[in-house]
């Protein structure tokens, strides 16, 4: 599998061409990962790497095989890279082919760009005329998930674990158990107060209508086979999504990441 450094004067990065994925994001001024990657994660051809920022399309979920589509389990064309000295842009590109036709029977175009420095930016654009869901599944690196506050995710969520049920979320969410939540009336930044590590992490969505925050607990990890068992006390995931208004014709998602 074929996987791209980038080490400039503001931040360290690991990207692999498959799936386009980010996997590791350092910014020089802080000592610590902000993107989680598992220890037991599957580095090999074809299958989902957990960890960093996978991307869920063309369909978000298991409606369909394999799970959250197949966009990140394909490798990506590296187009475009302009390294500066303290930033460096990636333009990676994926059409359609005999593969994903047989899985998806629909013509597209999907590019998506990076451009890595003292935050990171992720911006995903598809052109398709079918309709289509997705997100960008940030994997983000916490010192204790019990010791972490988040705020700016909507006031309603639908509960994965409780069949999709609507409910009334509080102002801020703070976790105690599995957590499995697709927050349909989301704020454009959701910030991450982790006093673990002494840091925030700012993410701002653009073109979204869902935000998923995921945590499988240790009943869930232990059911994982590439997630050692305590690894869920290190990270959350904060997904950018578009899920319950599929979009035609283009899917754009946008996240940009920073940290205090």
């Amino acid at each position: 599998m074929e996987l791209i450094e980038v080490d400039n004067n503001a931040c360290k990065a690991l990207i692999s061409t498959q799936g386009a994925q980010l996997l590791q994001w350092q910014p020089t001024h802080t000592s610590d990962h902000v993107l989680w990657c598992s220890d037991l994660a599957h580095i090999q051809p074809g299958k989902p790497i957990r960890g960093g920022v996978p991307l869920c399309w063309p369909w978000f979920g298991k409606a369909r095989q394999p799970a959250h589509g197949f966009a990140r389990i394909l490798p990506w064309r590296l187009i475009e890279r302009i390294d500066k000295t303290a930033v460096t842009s990636l333009v990676f590109e994926l059409t359609d082919s005999a593969f994903t036709r047989e899985l998806w029977p629909h013509p597209f175009a999907a590019r998506l760009s990076m451009v890595l420095g003292e935050t990171c930016e992720i911006q995903l654009i598809v052109d398709c005329l079918k309709p289509s869901t997705g997100a960008l599944h940030s994997y983000l690196q916490v010192g204790d998930i019990e010791h972490v506050t988040v705020t700016g995710l909507g006031m309603r969520y639908q509960d994965a674990l409780q069949g999709l049920s609507e409910q009334s979320a509080e102002l801020s969410l703070q976790i105690g158990g599995p957590v499995d939540r697709i927050y349909t009336e989301p704020e454009s930044v959701t910030r991450l107060q982790d006093t673990a590590l002494g840091r925030s992490v700012t993410l701002e969505h653009c073109h979204h209508h869902d935000l998923v925050v995921w945590n499988p607990w240790q009943s869930g990890a232990a059911a994982l086979t590439d997630m050692a068992d305590e690894q869920y006390r290190q990270m959350l995931c904060l997904e950018t999504a578009a899920i319950n208004r599929p979009l035609i014709d283009t899917l754009a998602l946008t996240i940009s990441v920073a940290t205090l």
